[in-house]
């Protein structure tokens, strides 16, 4: 891809633009998992299975490495952190569900198609603002105080707010997101979080400081 890209710049362009790229050429290392998969026909193939409104049924590698096998309507293909995803609705859970593109083993034509009207409405633009770190859970607005870089938490959750200042380090923040990967995200900031609501979310959150704590009693 690279090459195809220089291709494109004038002589001079190229010999200023490979000094700039150099280190990262030769420093990149390539996910494990992903060798030898033949990610470029997958997208494609799983790209007109969306437009198509196809039905298919796969063959599956869960995140815990348990073989299953869904029948599934593709609706959206987007990419996050390193991964390609394919976002289709499951009739067997009765919503949408993310599923990694590299973890899919084979698939097929299903015997049988959901009807288009069963399937549910999913805008990718609008619900990828929600999504952490692919995770997407239940909806939810949360309020946190943050004593950390304040525009990055705010970049992290494109729909947020800061709703006040309470001193020179504090923040109130409030973002609208899903629980489980925001979850994952907050556990991340260390003690720079507090979540102030709702108030299920907030014990959830000591809830999972405990058991991680209990990890470390001897």
């Amino acid at each position: 891809m690279i090459k195809s890209l220089l291709a494109l710049l004038t002589k001079q362009d190229r010999r200023d633009i490979k000094p700039i790229i150099q280190s990262e050429l030769a420093n990149y290392v390539e996910l494990k998992n992903l060798k030898d998969k033949r990610l470029l026909e997958a997208i494609y193939t799983f790209s007109k299975l969306i437009l198509q409104r196809e039905t298919i049924t796969i063959d599956y590698t869960t995140q815990r490495h348990k073989y299953v096998t869904r029948t599934i309507a593709p609706v959206a293909l987007t990419f996050s952190d390193y991964y390609f995803y394919i976002v289709s609705y499951n009739p067997q859970f009765k919503k949408n569900i993310i599923y990694r593109l590299d973890r899919i083993v084979s698939w097929k034509y299903a015997d049988k198609k959901i009807p288009l009207e069963q399937r549910t409405h999913f805008n990718l633009g609008d619900e990828k603002k929600k999504f952490q770190l692919m995770y997407p859970g239940t909806p939810i607005t949360v309020q946190f105080k943050y004593t950390g870089i304040v525009e990055a938490a705010l970049d992290k959750f494109p729909i947020s707010k800061t709703i006040k200042k309470i001193d020179e380090q504090t923040f109130l923040l409030e973002v609208t997101t899903y629980d489980t990967g925001a979850l994952m995200w907050f556990l991340s900031q260390k003690d720079m979080v507090t979540i102030v609501s709702p108030p299920e979310f907030r014990d959830e959150m000591k809830a999972t400081i405990q058991r991680m704590l209990a990890n470390y009693q001897d």
